[in-house]
């Protein structure tokens, strides 16, 4: 865990979350963590996706951390990789994921405004929407085959 703020404070168990939000945290953490892990995340994109969404996918979802990690109203703070907490920065960052990548734009615009200043929540709400969406795909396509019959 990366400091000892609010920002890092247990919310969640990923053991207790949806699919969509424990695959954005550990994608969030995996990609923070540096070359190896944003391999892992790109890989991620392109074994669920076509071709150009997983680009555009991995595009947005680079972007929007860059934005919630250089322009956030403080530091973004997350837990280790393999910790089973959600922090509540993490948790924010997954349900605006969601809620944007759902289409429910004044909701998104609101949780980010949780995280970034107000100049640029167009941008980071536009980022998490494509990056949402995205990565909804990839768990709706890794559920579908685990539940796909053997024959």
């Amino acid at each position: 865990m990366l400091g000892n703020a609010a920002g890092a404070a247990v919310v969640a168990d990923l053991r207790s979350v949806t699919p969509m939000v424990r695959t954005a945290v550990l994608m969030l953490r995996d990609w923070c963590n540096g070359p190896d892990g944003q391999l892992r995340v790109r890989s991620a994109f392109v074994d669920g996706l076509s071709a150009a969404e997983a680009q555009a996918g991995t595009h947005h979802f680079e972007a929007l951390v860059r934005g919630l990690t250089l322009r956030g109203r403080r530091p973004f703070l997350r837990h280790a990789l393999a910790c089973r907490c959600v922090g509540a920065d993490e948790a924010v960052f997954a349900n605006l994921l969601a809620v944007a990548a759902s289409g429910e734009h004044e909701d998104a615009m609101l949780i980010a405004s949780l995280l970034v200043p107000g100049e640029v929540l167009p941008l980071v709400v536009n980022d998490a929407a494509q990056a949402g969406l995205a990565i909804r795909r990839i768990v709706v396509r890794q559920q579908s085959q685990r539940h796909a019959p053997l024959h």
